[in-house]
């Protein structure tokens, strides 16, 4: 993977994770479903050093795990014939499904497995991120 693609990989997942972030940031503050601090929390990593326990480093953290799926993307794509948006909407998906495990490992109040509000949320997220993933892989595909 040549130096243009690494870069297109990394601005595609920072853009769309910072789409995720401020679609889960305003339903939360909408809704009251802790769906954004779902997604940046990792409070059942044990023994974190302080600075990872600020909402910044963590939000910095869901960005490189952002960028590193805008990678595999572009890697997948240049390795096998698939339709990009079908991969990133995959990709998307698996993430999405972390739903379950890290609602269950959580040790701050995070949505219930059961609540199916939160739960739409999340997906309707991860959603809009797979297609902005697609989008700018796409284009920066196309360049």
């Amino acid at each position: 993977m040549n130096g243009k693609l690494i870069a297109a990989g990394f601005w595609a997942g920072i853009l769309s994770g910072c789409l995720l972030v401020i679609f889960l940031k305003a339903a939360e503050s909408l809704t009251g479903k802790r769906v954004y601090t779902l997604l940046i929390n990792i409070d059942f990593v044990p023994s974190l050093p302080s600075f990872m326990q600020t909402e910044l480093s963590q939000f910095l953290l869901h960005l490189l795990v952002s960028f590193l799926i805008g990678l595999a993307a572009l890697f997948l794509l240049q390795h096998i014939r698939m339709n990009v948006y079908l991969l990133s909407l995959t990709l998307s998906a698996a993430s999405a499904f972390l739903y379950f495990p890290l609602t269950i490992i959580s040790l701050q109040p995070t949505p219930a497995i059961t609540d199916f509000y939160a739960l739409f949320l999340w997906f309707a997220g991860h959603l809009l991120y797979g297609c902005l993933l697609g989008f700018l892989i796409k284009r920066a595909m196309n360049k």
